[in-house]
């Protein structure tokens, strides 16, 4: 059985290596991003892939977020070519060598295309330069540039081989990466992979989709039909659009739940059940006075919820209802909608109570109005605050984790059947 092995190691890499004993035409040179798990689990970027598609892997792993640069990386870089010669010499027709890496993995393997002997490149959301005066974008982190970094980006000399470049356009870190790397670099083909974000690889992974991949690359084939393709059959894309509609268009929201895709991939029930996602999206629609909407929500996150005659609730921003403790004599967030032994916090008459069971008991603080919602004041000025990990803390100033939407029941129309539902826009 093939093993996963490390080839070599020094201060700043690994190289590490997944060689079938059958003979192949094609190798892969895959270089992890920052952070990676490779670092401590013995493992590289691509290996499940070389695994389950017996394909053999050269492993490039840096230690640090170094980006492949400075001291060690020429000894790891020909620890790799002589791993790619043991390949060759049993190849039964000529090698093909594809670079491979996700973010800074993604530049190393474009950096290092002409001394690796690249015929080809796959590029994931690649950084182009973490040098101001080298990057286009204006927001760039300068925290991340170090003097090693100097003069960083790819150079034409560099890149001996094309390089296929996906990225999100809708991201516009990467969306401005890819104009540079267009402007600077002739054999660079940008292939778009919209709500992808950064982390592009989660929507396009999968042995069957790299297979794709590594086809259309050798058939110099249009990539158009593959990346629509992926992206129709992909809970992670699909996700990342609904949760893109709950922080940029909330209207488009719940049509876009009650898609065929939606519900056919997952990604319906896994933005109704991870996360808070859902229940801070619910407080928007509120707070844009699309009540019927949120309402509407509630009752998908929570499908064995019957409508039922209500008091006026409040509803913090995190999509959680606010409850009092009283024996605490203290604020607390509902927890998907459950009290625990905590009392349920109304308004009746502009004034705040908690809810027991034989009744309304004042509690002592004040409501201030505050656009569509209400801000509570402590006799001392302070203003309960929603935290977004699901505590209450009382703060000196109010602003929108202070801000409480007042929520009624209304009772609302059934969900739309699937010969109802519509197709989601894919671009």
């Amino acid at each position: 059985m093939t093993k996963i092995i490390t080839e070599f190691e020094n201060d700043a890499y690994f190289v590490r290596s997944f060689i079938p004993l059958e003979s192949s035409d094609v190798i892969i040179v895959s270089f992890s991003g920052v952070a990676a798990p490779e670092q401590h689990n013995g493992s590289f970027f691509g290996a499940p892939l070389a695994e389950s598609l017996k394909i053999p892997f050269v492993g490039m792993i840096a230690r640090a977020s170094n980006y492949y640069l400075g001291d060690g990386i020429d000894d790891a870089i020909f620890a790799a070519w002589e791993i790619i010669e043991r390949v060759r010499a049993k190849a039964q027709h000529p090698l093909t060598i594809i670079g491979y890496g996700v973010s800074m993995g993604g530049y190393a393997a474009i950096k290092h295309a002409r001394l690796l002997g690249l015929d080809a490149v796959i590029a994931l959301a690649p950084i182009f330069s973490n040098d101001p005066e080298e990057s286009s974008y204006k927001d760039i982190d300068l925290n991340a540039f170090k003097e090693s970094m100097k003069g960083m980006a790819p150079k034409n000399a560099e890149v001996t081989a094309p390089c296929y470049l996906f990225y999100d356009p809708y991201n516009a870190y990467d969306k401005t990466a890819m104009e540079d790397y267009c402007k600077e670099l002739p054999r660079v083909t940008p292939i778009p992979v919209p709500y992808a974000s950064h982390l592009v690889g989660l929507t396009l992974k999968g042995s069957r989709n790299f297979q794709a991949i590594l086809r259309t690359i050798m058939e110099e084939g249009d990539f158009k039909p593959l990346v629509r393709r992926i992206r129709f059959e992909s809970v992670e894309n699909i996700f990342n659009f609904l949760c893109d509609c709950s922080h940029k268009n909330i209207k488009l929201l719940l049509p876009a739940l009650n898609t065929h895709r939606a519900y056919m991939t997952g990604a319906r029930e896994r933005f109704l059940t991870s996360g808070r996602t859902a229940l801070s999206s619910a407080s928007r629609l509120l707070e844009k006075n699309l009540y019927n909407e949120a309402v509407a929500l509630f009752r998908m996150i929570r499908e064995s919820v019957f409508d039922a005659p209500s008091f006026t609730k409040l509803l913090a921003w995190t999509g959680e209802f606010i409850c009092y403790d009283p024996f605490e004599g203290a604020f607390h967030q509902t927890s998907w909608y459950r009290l625990g032994r905590k009392n349920l916090v109304v308004i009746k008459d502009e004034k705040l109570f908690s809810l027991t069971a034989i009744g309304l008991e004042r509690l002592d603080f004040t409501l201030e109005k505050r656009g569509n919602g209400y801000l509570i004041v402590t006799s001392d000025g302070q203003f309960v605050s929603a935290r977004p990990e699901g505590t209450i803390l009382l703060v000196p100033w109010g602003d929108h984790w202070e801000t409480f939407l007042p929520y009624d029941q209304i009772p609302t129309q059934q969900h739309q059947s699937a010969e109802q539902r519509v197709a989601l826009p894919v671009d």
